[in-house]
């Protein structure tokens, strides 16, 4: 957005009254001021370097005109060396500081020009544009606060100068004095209402404020009277985006890249809003004009990969990704999507790695450490992946799936308390887990706690689950606590589900033969007999 622009040849060299001092130098400086008047610039700086090299190296009148002219040439270093000579040989002299600031001010020497133009006021205390030179000069050396009372001062005799008013304006939103910065802005308006910049800079102003009002009202009037401009284009592009109105932001944004093509952040921001409209193809092809002049944003590396990942090219998605990390190795963005994209390419190790660069303070974070625990709990490294899930829930003890995963590395590690604990926080948080469920009821049947078992075999059936596995270790339960007939009638559910299952066969067919059905029971005998060679294993009482 707009920055306060400091119009440092906004004042100019003070041509001195003061008369020569000798005969000679007298007329070698009217000869000069002669070919001056005929823009014969050259020549009129020869005859007073000549003069100065011929015995006038102390007449302050020869270098006190060479530095006019040196100024007019654009040789802004030669004429601050001449007026600095006649400072020296004039301490008294009253506008050779104040032109040697105007020329230290030119060459950006902000510090040695602030000097210039204190001593200027020492010299001369009428002279009211030296304090407007220290102003500028402290400003654009970093030093706001001390630019204030010279502005303030100029101002008092001055105070409809659009100038000064922008530079008092500038010093105080660096200062963090936002309120006072806009009401200088807006007096800078006042004095010229088709001012570019005070309406730039008040757009500026009020979108750091958050006064989206205000930003549509100076964005309007930037645009009424300048229709090209590209800091109206912007502010509108922002506030469509804030509206959630994407497709107008994308239009500004399509304009304001149209008329500045060389502005990296026109095509990255339409980018982002052709992304937001699901116009994948246009987003990518935005982000490749942002790339084209800056190759390495990771920002638009990441974004561009994001666009082909929708687009379907999953190997341009990776290229894009490996570039932006390459561009920068610390970009938690393009970390989680390279890390993401290998995983399932299934590179778990380089994935692993590279969600475990994420630093901790990255919004990507949680999310990389639970796909860090997963690939832990898949490689079976079960302390490590409880160490990642325990991570996550620092940060997030809301997270049920967390609760659950880490349940399950609990569970495999054998500390079944803790995974019984954990698989209750995330019952708790969401009371529609199957796999929440699922956990307790196996934990009760690991302990041989078959009440409980028989309880949440019962809930996981409610829930919806008519697994197979469900079914059966339910119909077993039920059948070790001689509930037969529901056991018979589940043990044929199951079947019913899986008609495969060996042990559903056989422990059916027991509880057949315990209800005199001997047939039955031995034609499902005969089938599991010859789906397992192990089947004769069955053949005895069952146990829950």
């Amino acid at each position: 957005m707009a920055h306060t622009a400091i119009r440092q040849g906004s004042f100019g060299i003070v041509r001195s009254g003061r008369r020569s001092r000798g005969k000679s130098a007298g007329g070698t400086v009217a000869k000069a001021g002669q070919l001056r008047l005929h823009r014969k610039l050259d020549s009129a700086a020869a005859i007073l370097e000549e003069a100065i090299a011929s015995g006038g190296e102390r007449d302050s009148a020869l270098y006190n005109a060479l530095g006019h002219i040196q100024f007019e040439r654009g040789d802004f270093t030669a004429a601050a060396v001449a007026y600095t000579r006649v400072a020296q040989l004039e301490p008294g002299h009253r506008s050779a500081s104040f032109n040697l600031g105007v020329c230290l001010a030119m060459l950006k020497e902000w510090e040695a020009g602030a000097d210039a133009f204190e001593a200027a006021i020492a010299a001369d205390p009428t002279r009211a544009e030296a304090l407007y030179g220290i102003g500028i000069c402290c400003l654009n050396a970093g030093r706001a606060v001390q630019a204030l009372p010279s502005i303030e001062k100029f101002l008092i005799l001055f105070p409809d100068d659009e100038n000064a008013l922008s530079v008092m304006a500038a010093a105080l939103r660096q200062t963090g004095r936002y309120p006072e910065a806009v009401e200088f802005y807006r007096r800078q308006l006042a004095a010229n209402p088709r001012s570019e910049e005070a309406l730039e800079n008040l757009i500026g102003m009020y979108l750091t404020m958050g006064d989206r009002a205000s930003v549509r009202r100076y964005a309007e009037m930037l645009a009424e009277f300048l229709p090209s401009s590209g800091a109206a284009a912007e502010a509108f592009a922002i506030l469509a985006m804030a509206d959630g109105d994407y497709a107008a932001a994308a239009a500004y944004c399509q304009t304001l890249a149209g008329a500045h093509p060389d502005r990296f952040d026109a095509w990255f921001n339409l980018g982002v809003a052709q992304q937001e409209i699901r116009d994948h193809a246009k987003a990518a092809e935005a982000y490749e004009h942002a790339l084209a002049l800056q190759p390495v944003s990771a920002s638009a590396n990441l974004n561009l990969g994001v666009a082909h990942q929708q687009l379907g090219d999953s190997v341009a998605a990776r290229r894009a990704f490996e570039t932006a990390y390459e561009n920068d190795p610390t970009h938690s963005g393009a970390l989680w999507n390279l890390g993401l994209t290998l995983e399932q390419e299934g590179d778990r190790a380089r994935a692993a790695a590279l969600f475990a660069g994420i630093p901790r303070g990255a919004p990507e974070w949680c999310e990389a450490q639970f796909r860090l625990g997963h690939l832990r709990l898949v490689e079976g490294d079960f302390p490590a992946a409880i160490q990642a899930f325990r991570a996550c829930l620092e940060k997030r003890r809301d997270w049920p799936e967390a609760w659950l995963n880490v349940g399950i590395a609990y569970a495999r590690s054998g500390d079944h308390e803790r995974a019984r604990r954990a698989f209750e926080d995330s019952l708790g948080l969401r009371p529609d887990c199957i796999e929440a469920v699922r956990g307790l009821a196996a934990l009760a049947t690991e302990r041989q706690d078959f009440e409980q078992s028989y309880g949440w075999y019962c809930r996981l059936i409610e829930m919806g689950d008519r697994s197979p596995e469900a079914l059966y270790n339910l119909a077993l339960i039920s059948h070790g606590r001689g509930d037969l007939n529901q056991a018979i009638m589940l043990y044929r559910e199951a079947l019913g589900e899986n008609p495969d299952l060996a042990e559903a066969q056989i422990n059916l067919g027991h509880a057949l033969m315990s209800l005199g059905k001997e047939e039955e029971a031995r034609t499902l005998w005969a089938k599991a007999a010859e789906q397992t060679e192990a089947a004769e294993e069955y053949f005895s009482s069952p146990a829950a």
